[in-house]
């Protein structure tokens, strides 16, 4: 296969929409590099019950929970699960 034939492919597989769980509910995004708030709004959108305000985290593989940052974008992969919760106000 050609570079420029290879490169295409990547872009093609890139563009297509993927599943990931939001709160264990399905949410289909359409970028694999997104922020935090981009990944929430998207749950919003497609009716996860979350605020934009809340706390977004990945599930890894091991169970344990990394926070997702609001603003910087991360890799985002078919299948992967995430937790909003709102965040702590401690007033």
């Amino acid at each position: 296969m050609s570079e420029v034939t290879t490169e295409m492919a990547q872009e093609e597989r890139a563009s297509r929409p993927f599943e990931v769980t939001v709160n264990d509910r399905p949410v289909t995004l359409d970028e694999h590099r997104m922020t935090g708030n981009q990944i929430k709004a998207a749950a919003i959108r497609q009716g996860v019950p979350i605020k934009e305000d809340f706390v977004l985290s990945e599930v890894l593989p091991n169970g344990e929970q990394r926070e997702v940052p609001n603003e910087s974008p991360v890799e985002v992969h078919p299948r992967e699960a995430f937790w909003a919760i709102p965040g702590d106000d401690n007033s």
